[in-house]
């Protein structure tokens, strides 16, 4: 409806049949798969988002690692972006398999978290919707209530959402529950939104998060025009 405001004819293509229908002028690729961009790509058939853009905009170790190598000194400066680990979908296996014998001290990764008491995240790197983002809290010995052998077992059951899954290991940021998105189109800001969770670390919408929009302060968006 607002193509045809615009004289533009907009037609919905099934993910299983975009190779038998006549190349458009332009795709807007919603799929998630890098791999129909790069189709449309070698056809010269202009795609939102590319190919590239798909592949580490799906991908959360692969954004980091993006922005890590082309963020601004005064930015890579700052506390930019959460501790992060990755824990390989092997690794992950053999956590499983030490947290079901009931030991915590084979998982390095997380020794750091355990000594400072700090909770700590664990997610997919290609999920969506929050359902692959999972918090923990740290075993706190006797004074929590529960052994280490359950602390384990629990550990290990809620894990399971993550079996065969490359993942990330994080630091809970401050201000949980709660984050801005900010729209940018041709390098000017257009919208920004709030996004704010219900009762959850998490702020999805598909979660029961609530979203609306958001008046960006002078100081935010000199920040977001360092990037």
């Amino acid at each position: 409806e607002a193509g045809g405001e615009c004289g533009m004819d907009f037609s919905y293509v099934p993910y299983d049949a975009y190779k038998q229908r006549e190349l458009p002028d332009f795709v807007l690729n919603r799929t998630r798969d890098r791999e129909v961009s790069r189709w449309y790509e070698e056809r010269r058939v202009p795609v939102f988002h590319s190919s590239f853009l798909t592949e580490i905009g799906n991908h959360k170790g692969k954004t980091l690692a993006f922005l890590r190598g082309r963020l601004p000194e005064k930015i890579l400066r700052t506390k930019w972006a959460p501790e992060t680990l990755a824990v390989s979908k092997e690794r992950l296996a053999q956590w499983q398999s030490a947290l079901a014998a009931g030991d915590l001290e084979a998982l390095h990764e997380v020794r750091r978290f355990q000594e400072e008491g700090e909770p700590f995240v664990m997610k997919s790197v290609d999920g969506h919707g929050g359902s692959e983002v999972l918090s923990f809290v740290p075993f706190s010995g006797a004074d929590s209530g529960i052994t280490l052998q359950q602390y384990c077992l629990d550990f290990n059951r809620r894990l399971g959402v993550l079996f065969g899954k490359d993942c990330l290991l994080q630091e809970m940021v401050s201000g949980s529950g709660r984050d801005i998105r900010v729209y940018v189109v041709g390098n000017r800001i257009y919208q920004a939104m709030l996004r704010q969770g219900q009762g959850d670390f998490r702020s999805n919408a598909s979660l029961g998060g609530r979203a609306g929009a958001y008046s960006l302060s002078e100081s935010e968006k000199e920040y977001i025009g360092q990037f």
